[in-house]
């Protein structure tokens, strides 16, 4: 077991390390975990006062984390929040399932923005977004009421689980830490996504297992307790590894082979490269990665009716607006103009501040000759404010300038 003076350092740490890294979610976290090791280490903070006035500062501490610090990223999470609660509203019940969020997120937030009824500092913070930036929010929106029901019956009982540890090994400093452990994942998951990465599931599942074991198992009953735990956090922890590189593990061969079609199209071997990825395409179907490069070799080699279907099937996996620049490039080489223009469209509405994909709007009305959309799509890019100042902006801002001249 760990001695004491090692947790005060691991808790006490990574508050410091969030605090550098500037991970607020995380400093919440952190320190709410330290203050519960404290309160049920350190005698002299059981007094109710001086509780009351840890909850308050701890409070004050969330509250200006929140909003005087990193303002914009605070204020972003809330247009996350608003729209978020658009899905929720539509399906309550039952939710949009599993995974679904990252899946659907960009196209409320498309509808958001087309509607008009948005701030104009919203504009400029909406971004490619898969994650509430709250992962009990977004249980809820994929899993409906009933699945949020579910989950807080399941907080109850393990927190019924936890406590009954607690009583029956009040000493045991490590159980305690495993508690601290959960507490600062659990509140940090108020704020951010969490429990979609691996280390996070890592040591939330360890925690979570030694506290259950000790809530099932009695020293006085069982004596090889800790073979138990041990056998049950090494499968644990290699489940959870297997799960979250799958591909890269049960997939090596094909993993290398498109590792290494990506290394030949870098080096300029464009031939060679396309000839493998397509050889590749079956079986790596599932693949995001490989189907956003597969998708983008297609339209270089001039291939748009291919590039248009996988395309839609990395859409279908996790839509960005620069997918749906790229289909409605693919679109408009196969001469597809409506399906061309509801992409592009979809694709300046679902990240509004990007002024790449409003130009391709703009060269798509003037190509076909819309000289009202053109001159509209023009003036909003010229109005547009700049979110990072760059020579591609100045360049678009200098060539939508020329055009608009011309048109007028």
């Amino acid at each position: 077991m760990l001695p004491e003076i090692a947790i005060y350092v691991i808790l006490s740490g990574s508050i410091l390390f969030s605090v550098i890294l500037e991970k607020r979610a995380f400093v919440i976290g952190s320190s709410a975990g330290l203050l519960f090791y404290l309160f049920n280490r350190q005698r002299v903070l059981r007094s109710k006062h001086l509780l009351f006035c840890v909850i308050i500062l701890f409070l004050i501490l969330t509250f200006s984390l929140a909003c005087f610090f990193k303002q914009d990223s605070s204020l972003g999470r809330i247009l996350i929040y608003k729209v978020s609660y658009l899905i929720l509203k539509k399906h309550p019940l039952w939710g949009i399932g599993f995974g679904n969020f990252k899946r659907q997120y960009l196209y409320y937030q498309a509808e958001y923005f087309m509607q008009g009824n948005y701030l104009p500092k919203e504009l400029m913070l909406a971004d490619n977004t898969y994650f509430a930036f709250n992962d009990y929010f977004q249980f809820l929106i994929e899993f409906g009421i009933v699945g949020g029901v579910l989950l807080l019956s399941m907080i109850a009982i393990l927190l019924k689980l936890t406590s009954f540890s607690l009583k029956k090994e009040s000493d045991n400093n490590f159980l305690l830490f495993s508690v601290s452990l959960i507490i600062t994942i659990a509140v940090g998951a108020l704020f951010t996504h969490v429990f979609d990465q691996l280390i996070a599931q890592i040591i939330f599942l360890n925690a979570l297992a030694y506290i259950l074991i000790k809530a099932i198992f009695h020293k006085a009953v069982f004596k090889k307790e800790h073979i138990v735990i041990i056998i049950t956090m090494f499968c644990t922890d290699l489940l959870l590894v297997c799960n979250f590189y799958q591909f890269q593990i049960f997939h090596h061969t094909a993993f290398e082979k498109v590792e290494y079609a990506k290394d030949l199209a870098i080096e300029g071997y464009n031939i060679e490269s396309m000839e493998r990825s397509d050889s590749l395409y079956k079986s790596c179907k599932g693949q995001y990665s490989f189907l956003t490069f597969y998708s983008t070799r297609l339209l270089l080699n001039g291939r748009p009716s291919l590039a248009t279907k996988v395309l839609k099937e990395a859409i279908q996996q996790e839509p960005s607006y620069r997918l749906f620049l790229q289909l409605g490039a693919a679109n408009d080489s196969l001469g597809n103009t409506s399906a061309a223009q509801s992409s592009l469209k979809t694709a300046v509405f679902m990240v509004p501040n990007r002024f790449e994909s409003r130009f391709e709007l703009f060269k798509f009305y003037r190509k076909h000759n819309l000289g009202n959309e053109a001159i509209a799509c023009g003036t909003e890019i010229l109005n547009l404010q700049i979110k990072v100042p760059s020579y591609r902006v100045d360049l678009i801002k200098e060539e939508t300038r020329r055009i608009l001249k011309e048109l007028k």
